[in-house]
């Protein structure tokens, strides 16, 4: 419990940066920050569920599979949304993708705000659903 409650705190952490790098004019960090709040939540999830991951395609791959043996109950665009895409005409819907994108990139700043409003929003939203996915049975 004290592992899947670390992982929360670190999401909303993550969540902190990223409006802190929004409004400092360093959205491209942004998205990073956004993708770890989420990936934390995934995290949180897993060690929940007795398991440990080191490993951001067999931890999305594990939610995934959780998801579907109706384990937990999470909204599967979420999932899909931490996924690579497998072509590369929808690389906007992965945010694994968009992470690497700007992490790798050069672009300093992200062109597209909704984006940013959507993993923000995300982000504020998860964390409570996982806030109580994790205290379920505790």
């Amino acid at each position: 419990m004290k592992l899947a409650l670390g992982h929360l705190e670190k999401a909303r952490h993550n969540l902190e940066v990223l409006k802190l790098l929004r409004e400092n004019k360093s959205s491209d960090w942004s998205v990073a920050a956004g993708f770890y709040s989420l990936y934390h939540c995934f995290l949180a999830i897993a060690v929940k569920h007795g398991y440990e991951s080191r490993n951001q395609t067999c931890t999305i791959a594990l939610i995934e599979s959780l998801q579907e043996e109706g384990k937990i109950s999470i909204n599967k665009e979420i999932i899909d949304f931490m996924k690579y895409e497998e072509e590369e005409n929808t690389r906007e819907d992965s945010l694994i993708e968009l992470r690497e994108d700007y992490t790798y990139g050069i672009d300093l700043e992200v062109k597209n705000e909704e984006q940013l409003d959507k993993i923000e929003k995300l982000c504020i939203e998860f964390i409570d659903i996982v806030k109580d996915i994790v205290y379920k049975n505790a």
